[in-house]
Formats: C-alpha cells, structure tokens, sequence
C-alpha cells in the first residue's frame, strides 16, 4: 500500500496489524508500524537513524488512523 509520495507499506508475515514502511527510493526499512493495545491505535517505531520530513510524518499519522478500528 503507498503512503504519500515516497513509502510504501509492507505487510509483516500474516499479521494484519503489523507491516514495515519502505522507502521507494531504495527500498530500506524507514519503520514498523503496529497496533499498541495499551493506547488503542497503531503506533509506529522507526528504525534508528530514519529522518521523516513533516510532509512524511503527516503522511504515516493518515496512514495509522485510518487503519484504526
């Protein structure tokens, strides 16, 4: 699933509720997006040393909402 312009969403195995946010440019892992049961939403972990301008950061919250049950 694209998110935005530049990261895609890849599924982790079979969990629904779990998937790797890629870069399109070179296809390395930007972040791991789960749901968090404790705050009730998705939630989502970057990987160190990943830099999100604010246009990508809009991009993952849409992204993390409107998967919210």
């Amino acid at each position: 699933m694209k998110i935005g312009k530049y990261m895609t969403a890849t599924p982790v195995g079979i969990k629904p509720r779990e998937v790797y946010i890629v870069s399109d440019r070179h296809g390395g892992r930007l972040a791991f997006v789960e749901w968090y049961p404790r705050w009730r939403q998705y939630v989502v972990d970057p990987q160190e040393g990943a830099v999100f301008s604010a246009d990508c950061l809009r991009d993952l919250a849409t992204f993390c909402e409107e998967r919210a049950p």
